[in-house]
């Protein structure tokens, strides 16, 4: 049963959305309580803004300063595992931030708009992403530089494992064709992750309905343990907020529930929310099935 938790509003001093690692600490016993036993924090590198969802990442191994000190982050991991809760982080790779003047982005560039500087693609097909720019993984100081991010998680924070962000545009543009060095830099960063901790939980947030993602990289897949499954999701939201029953397919349920990747269940990460389904311009699933009073039944 795992839990998507936002440092900032998790646990937030008078809702102030200016939560910390440490205060975090305070509300596990409640995760404990509903049977939670891993938690996904959402992006916790040291982003481009002060407070947010964490997806424009700046520098990769660096604890985000408004969440707390690398020692914070530390007591937060230990006081879950001594309540029997796993931690995974989610960790952006797909693109940098669109800042312009980013870090990596003015390492040896101008920092100008439309430079990019040596860590991101030149060619036009696969340089840029909606949300800035894709690092240029057919280089292997580029490559490597990911691939010991994972490492570093996994050694210097006991991380328990990941949910790879936009996994379809690190593979692919979009689920559409391939990016060099993208598949190479996912095995690899699985790889090193089942290196450092063979116990680890490698979840793939790719959303094509692609089964490679989850297959093994023996049988020729990107060797993930799992993958967030929105054709779960669709169907059973479309029959939640249905407004009488004239409108519900059962049928949409029983799919959404018998479906599985190469013969196997526990391939699909299963949820009815996540922050893109609420935050994007959407609302949580009682307000939207009972938008003047989202405490009915």
């Amino acid at each position: 049963v795992l839990y998507e938790l936002h440092i900032g509003s998790f646990n937030s001093p008078g809702g102030t959305g200016k939560g910390t690692f440490l205060s975090a600490i305070d509300k596990l016993d409640e995760l404990a309580d509903l049977g939670v036993n891993a938690i996904e924090l959402m992006p916790v590198n040291q982003f481009g803004t002060t407070h947010g969802w964490g997806y424009n990442p700046q520098e990769y191994f660096a604890p985000h300063a408004a969440f707390g000190t690398p020692d914070d982050l530390r007591m937060l991991v230990d006081a879950a595992h001594d309540k029997g809760i796993a931690v995974l982080l989610d960790v952006v790779f797909n693109h940098y931030t669109g800042w312009d003047k980013a870090p990596l982005r003015c390492f040896d560039a101008p920092c100008k708009q439309g430079t990019y500087g040596t860590y991101f693609f030149e060619d036009a097909a696969y340089k840029t992403t909606p949300w800035g720019p894709r690092p240029d993984f057919a280089k292997k100081e580029v490559a490597d530089y990911f691939v010991d991010n994972v490492f570093s998680w996994v050694s210097e924070y006991r991380i328990d494992g990941f949910r790879w962000d936009s996994v379809s545009n690190v593979r692919a543009v979009d689920g559409k064709g391939t990016v060099p060095g993208g598949v190479d830099l996912i095995k690899r960063g699985n790889q090193e992750t089942r290196k450092a901790l063979s116990s680890a939980l490698i979840i793939a947030e790719d959303l094509k309905g692609n089964p490679d993602v989850t297959k093994s990289e023996v049988a020729g897949g990107l060797g993930f343990d799992a993958q967030w499954e929105g054709a779960f999701f669709y169907p059973l939201a479309n029959v939640l907020v249905g407004e009488s029953d004239a409108t519900r397919d059962l049928g949409e349920v029983q799919n959404a529930l018998l479906s599985t990747y190469n013969a196997d269940p526990f391939q699909r990460l299963l949820f009815t929310e996540n922050h893109d389904t609420v935050g994007n311009g959407s609302a949580r699933l009682p307000s939207r099935m009972d938008p003047a009073n989202p405490g009915s039944w």
